[in-house]
């Protein structure tokens, strides 16, 4: 089990960028509007993390993080809105995937 402060309510998606570097992104839940990635590390082979960085989102819902090439993408799929139990149709919705980033900079911390 991974330790880490703050907890990550809506925490969703992990993708690693190194033994020692991963990112999380937690989007919502009924009481926790977190919409946020955050650059975690650790240095005891992920007994427990810390947090080095947070990116803030904005309203999206996101849900995974992927590294393609040298940027980190997360997927935004509207996933809040097929959950809400809306009449509204949702067969036309649109995913969006957002750059938030270089690895290289949030490796060395310059997110």
């Amino acid at each position: 089990m991974i330790y880490a402060v703050p907890t990550f309510n809506g925490g969703d998606g992990l993708v690693m960028l190194d033994g020692r570097r991963a990112v999380l992104v937690a989007n919502q839940t009924e009481h926790v509007r977190a919409n946020a990635a955050y650059l975690l590390e650790s240095d005891d082979g992920w007994k427990t993390a810390a947090v080095r960085e947070s990116f803030p989102l904005g309203s999206i819902y996101a849900t995974n993080p992927v590294v393609a090439g040298s940027n980190l993408f997360v997927l935004h799929s509207r996933l809040d809105e097929l959950l809400s139990h809306s009449t509204q149709d949702t067969s036309t919705r649109k995913a969006f995937i957002w750059d938030i980033g270089s690895t290289a900079a949030l490796v060395s911390s310059r997110w």
